[in-house]
């Protein structure tokens, strides 16, 4: 038992270098959305897309249907929290302003940590880890539906909820 300390601590000395990349690009997102950000609005959907694409053979796999099931719950959270955000528009050119807020560190670093913690998992013992598959393949589901799901939500008011002229 006395192995494991050590051997975490291995592993995390010897993550690769990617990955520490990946953790701050995950920080610098976060921080940026402390502020207010002034965006157009499909760019909401980059995010999501690429999240599917690292995601996309388990759609091949024997049994999919966690990742979609969360998928979808991801969606229903996302929807429901974009739906309470309060968002204002910019005139010209017409942009969408995001408040700031530490949400999205806080998701993008839990998403990160329990990832790098399976993985640390997988490296020492991929037998155990086995066992809780079912956590990476959901939370990898979870967070692009919610990104899909805010994205969506903010593309169909940018492009459909027009303001009605009467006549």
């Amino acid at each position: 038992m006395d192995q494991y300390p050590n051997s975490v601590i291995s592993a995390v000395i010897h993550t690769p270098f990617k990955i520490w990349i990946i953790l701050g690009i995950i920080i610098l997102f976060g921080v940026r959305s402390l502020k207010k950000q002034v965006i157009y609005p499909p760019q909401l959907l980059l995010v999501p897309a690429v999240l599917m694409c690292f995601k996309f053979p388990i759609f091949f796999d024997r049994a999919p249907y966690l990742y979609i099931s969360m998928l979808t719950v991801g969606l229903l959270i996302g929807g429901m929290v974009a739906s309470h955000m309060r968002v204002s528009w910019q005139k010209f050119p017409k942009r969408l302003i995001l408040p700031g807020g530490p949400s999205t560190l806080w998701i993008l670093c839990s998403f990160f940590c329990i990832k790098y913690a399976y993985g640390i998992l997988h490296s020492l013992d991929s037998v155990q880890s086995s066992h809780w598959a079912w956590i990476d393949t959901g939370v990898s589901g979870l967070l692009p539906g919610y990104a899909w799901a805010k994205g969506l939500y903010f593309s169909y008011l940018y492009f459909f909820d027009r303001p009605k002229t009467s006549i």
